[in-house]
């Protein structure tokens, strides 16, 4: 399965990577279905003279099948959200100004994403896994840079899902010739910074478990952390947060008495028409 470290790719060329990469995983799912109809046909004519080992080896090609597949999809899943957060995002990013990718394709259950191990208390397995399967760095169009980060924490029993946070994290660090830094951190600014993250609530379309917003050290940096547990995230989400989060910046710089700066980056109100498919929900998307 298909994993980029530290990938960095010029703005034009982002969403040809993530297709390439959508359509290496679209290959291993036609593989995986030709070898499952193969193992169901040998164990189909096998049951003519062994009965037994053909039912034993239907049973098997179909458990590799439908296991494959659903990994696969999940895969899928990985690579669709990433391009259609690119759509929505490729307009507000700086043109020159490289983005550098860390996606991670694998399965969550990958040995190297185990956290913990245990048994309840009838002696049944339990596991906890880490799944850091997105690091997307970009520059915005008036230098702030961004940092966007995806993690899925899934717990399971006897090899099946019981509980998955899907978690979303972001981080603004403001262009310090543009917006006033040493305002940030003060009372004033962090209740607007509260009350604009609000508002990006609304654009969710399920209400999220968690969503915490906090401004670090001396207006270094704004992170946002959105968890949810019975939803996806979704496209569209990601650029409400981070669309509030650029109007509270705007806000902050036209405060009286604040120096005068270069103008603030104007956030669109509503994402660009090509990526308007990005805010549907559907299904699992958006892991």
């Amino acid at each position: 399965m298909i994993v980029l470290r530290h990938e960095k790719l010029r703005l034009d060329a982002v969403d040809a990577k993530l297709a390439e990469v959508d359509a290496s995983v679209g290959r291993d799912l036609a593989k995986a279905k030709m070898i499952g109809l193969v193992g169901v046909v040998a164990a189909l004519a096998l049951c003519v003279a062994l009965p037994p080992a053909g039912m034993i080896l239907g049973v098997v090609a179909a458990a590799y099948f439908f296991t494959r597949r659903d990994k696969l999809r999940r895969a899928r899943e990985k690579v669709t959200f990433a391009r259609e957060v690119h759509a929505l995002l490729a307009d507000e990013l700086h043109p020159r100004r490289a983005v550098v990718l860390d996606f991670d394709l694998r399965h969550y259950d990958e040995a190297s994403k185990k956290v913990w191990s245990g048994r309840s208390s009838h002696g049944n397995a339990k596991y906890k896994y880490s799944d850091k399967w997105l690091h997307y760095r970009a520059v915005l169009a008036d230098g702030t840079r961004l940092d966007l980060r995806r993690q899925a924490g899934v717990k399971t029993k006897k090899g099946a899902v019981v509980k998955e946070k899907r978690r979303l994290f972001v981080t603004l660090a403001p262009n310090p010739a543009r917006y006033p830094l040493e305002a940030l951190g003060n009372a004033t600014p962090r209740r607007q910074l509260q009350d604009r993250l609000r508002r990006a609530t609304e654009a969710f379309h399920d209400a999220p478990e968690e969503f915490r917003a906090r401004v670090e050290g001396p207006g270094a940096a704004l992170r946002v952390r959105v968890t949810q547990e019975d939803a996806p995230i979704l496209p569209l989400e990601v650029f409400a947060v981070v669309g509030e989060l650029m109007r509270f910046l705007a806000e902050v710089r036209a405060a009286p008495g604040e120096r005068e700066a270069l103008p603030a980056l104007e956030w669109p109100a509503a994402p660009p028409a090509r990526a308007a498919r990005a805010g549907r929900p559907r299904g699992a998307q958006g892991r």
